[in-house]
C-alpha cells in the first residue's frame, strides 16, 4: 500500500487547521508568526516546536502557506490559502 504523501489542494487536518487559522489571524494582523509563538499558541509540551514545524511543513506541501527559509517570520498564505 503506497503511504499518502500530502500534496497540493489536500485538505487540513484539524490540527493544521489550527495553526492555520493561527497563521492567517496573524497576518491580517500585519505580522507573520514565528515558529516559537505557534508553538506556545497551539502546542503544548516539550516537543511543540518541532510538531509546529512538521505541521507549517504539511501545509505548505498541499499549498496553503509558503515557508521561506532561513527568516525568523517567514510564513505567507499562498492564494490558495486566502480562498480556504
Amino acid at each position: 500500500m503506497k503511504k499518502h504523501v500530502n500534496e497540493p489542494g489536500d485538505p487540513l487536518t484539524d490540527r493544521q487547521r489550527e495553526v492555520f487559522d493561527y497563521i492567517r489571524l496573524m497576518a491580517y494582523a500585519g505580522l507573520s508568526p514565528t515558529l516559537r509563538e505557534i508553538a506556545a499558541e497551539c502546542y503544548s509540551g516539550r516537543s511543540a516546536y518541532a510538531a509546529v514545524r512538521q505541521c507549517c511543513e504539511a501545509i505548505s506541501r498541499k499549498g496553503y502557506i509558503k515557508v521561506r527559509r532561513g527568516e525568523d517570520r517567514g510564513l505567507v498564505i499562498t492564494e490558495m490559502g486566502r480562498r480556504l
